[in-house]
């Protein structure tokens, strides 16, 4: 019975896979259909889109090698983790998802009045702070100066690089 869970469980990782390449690929497409880039703009407009593209595009195809690759060793490692969860650990692990998507929620709510810098920031500790857990002073700094640090750089790329508002 191990063996088709094993199965079951390639089967979805490459679809996963094999659907998000073919998205980024719609994807990448379809971006050069976004508008020139006006004189104002020091890139043009379909630039970061395609950046991102490119590398989720790049991410997904490495994993997906690293699974053809996984799949051609030895499953015990597999069985080995799949035999410790227990429905305990699944339960958290779906409470922490739910409560990614309630932070998200309350930053998109958050995010017109509160701003982006201060809105992201606080969104990405608290995310980051459920699904890894804060148990040292040297964590929580950590992922407060991650947190910052990140908010200000994408601020920074938006509004001076690409010259796009943020909230």
């Amino acid at each position: 019975m191990p063996e088709l869970w094993i199965d079951i469980d390639m089967r979805k990782e490459y679809a996963l896979l094999t659907f998000m390449l073919t998205a980024s690929s719609i994807l990448f497409y379809e971006s050069f259909n976004i508008a020139e880039k006006s004189r104002w703009q020091s890139f043009d407009s379909a630039t970061y889109p395609r950046v991102l593209i490119l590398l989720i595009a790049i991410f997904a195809l490495g994993a997906f090698i690293e699974s053809l690759m996984k799949n051609n060793r030895s499953n015990e490692m597999i069985k080995k983790i799949s035999a410790r969860i227990n429905r305990r650990e699944q339960a958290l692990v779906y409470l922490k998802t739910a409560s990614i998507f309630i932070y998200f929620s309350i930053y998109a709510l958050a995010l017109p009045q509160l701003g982006y810098i201060i809105s992201t920031g606080g969104f990405m500790l608290v995310s980051q702070a459920t699904l890894l857990g804060v148990n040292t002073i040297k964590k929580l700094i950590m992922l407060t100066s991650v947190s910052v640090i990140f908010s200000l750089f994408i601020y920074f790329v938006f509004r001076y690089g690409l010259k796009i508002w943020l909230p």
